[in-house]
């Protein structure tokens, strides 16, 4: 179901069966509804599916695929006891990935590289013996034209 903030409208957004099924989060990216495929039981990889709304010829396709163990043995490790997996935005080739442990990658599909940018533990200091504490990480995408100059601005917190 979606929700049209200017037309004050709700819609259908349909989802073929099979990504219905395996669809774990839903995110926008670069405008874009974007579902993401935790597939690390079988085939050890993340699919991002990105939804190209609107008239006849609208449908789902894969954006890109993160296979885990093209990736260095340190990165595909963090990666394991994921449970949340979100795109943010796409800069250049790169797209930034944000995970419910508070870290932010950036992907390269082209060069099958991933780095991660930040993690919110290295800013916040957590009281020895409260480790497990959970942080409270949101990140904001805002883009705006000021001057003529494109913003885009990424904020931790």
């Amino acid at each position: 179901m979606s929700f049209s903030v200017g037309a004050e409208q709700f819609g259908w957004v349909p989802m073929p069966p099979w990504l219905a099924r395996r669809v774990g989060n839903l995110a926008e990216l670069d405008g874009s509804l974007c579902g993401v495929v935790d597939l690390r039981v079988e085939a050890e990889r993340y699919a991002f599916f990105t939804w190209s709304g609107g008239g006849a010829g609208a449908s789902w396709s894969m954006r890109c695929s993160i296979h885990l163990q093209n990736l260095p043995r340190a990165i595909s490790d963090e990666f394991v006891e994921e449970q949340v997996v979100v795109p943010l935005c796409s800069a250049g080739r790169k797209v930034l990935l944000a995970t419910g442990r508070h870290k932010v990658f950036a992907y390269d599909p082209e060069r099958v590289a991933m780095e991660r940018v930040f993690s919110m533990e290295e800013f916040v200091d957590i009281p020895d013996g409260h480790r497990e504490a959970r942080l409270l990480l949101s990140i904001a995408l805002h883009e705006e034209s000021i001057a003529g100059v494109h913003l885009t601005l990424c904020l931790g917190l």
